[in-house]
């Protein structure tokens, strides 16, 4: 390799390393997934309907060539998927709950018409393994900053409910650390 094809190689590897930080910076969740009929056959130009359960909000994707569908600009929330396509029944899921800059993965499965499934997904507050990034981030509700016992309650005491978050000192803004990372 030449100097010139060196440092453009190296020039690239971390153009991609900033730019995966900088899409860390997102606070907008992502829906994706395949739709397929019953026996697995992938299904294109099949409409999901994406509806915020708390606000009302609806977005439609539809399924590309190779039956897969992408809703990306989604905010943190609680949401329902319909899936509809002439000639199958509509399958719909409620409870899909999505979190800052997380990429969820629902796979969808019609069934033809007159055949009836129902399909009740409850998950509560279980978590969901994020398996899209190594992102790190946290979810801090209403009723935990209600319940907790926070001295003052300083935002910056909530930075500290994020995996690998410490406090290197009076737990103010400059003293929090995220997984070993310096001030």
């Amino acid at each position: 390799m030449t100097f010139t094809k060196l440092t453009l190689s190296l020039s690239l590897i971390t153009g991609l390393a900033f730019a995966q930080l900088a899409f860390a910076q997102v606070d907008q969740a992502r829906l994706t997934g395949t739709v397929s009929d019953a026996s697995g056959g992938i299904l294109p130009n099949v409409t999901v309907k994406i509806v915020n359960q708390k606000t009302g909000a609806a977005r439609e994707a539809v399924s590309n060539a190779s039956g897969i569908y992408f809703a990306p600009g989604l905010s943190a929330s609680t949401y329902s998927v319909t899936a509809t396509a002439a000639g199958l029944e509509p399958a719909a899921y409620k409870d899909i709950n999505l979190a800052v800059g997380q990429e969820r993965t629902l796979n969808i499965a019609l069934q033809a018409a007159g055949v009836t499934t129902s399909i009740t997904i409850s998950g509560g507050d279980l978590a969901v393994v994020e398996t899209s990034s190594a992102t790190v981030g946290a979810n801090v509700n209403a009723r935990e900053v209600a319940e907790m016992p926070i001295n003052g309650r300083q935002i910056s005491q909530l930075y500290l409910l994020t995996p690998g978050a410490q406090s290197s000192g009076g737990g103010s803004f400059d003293n929090i650390r995220f997984s070993g990372q310096s001030n």
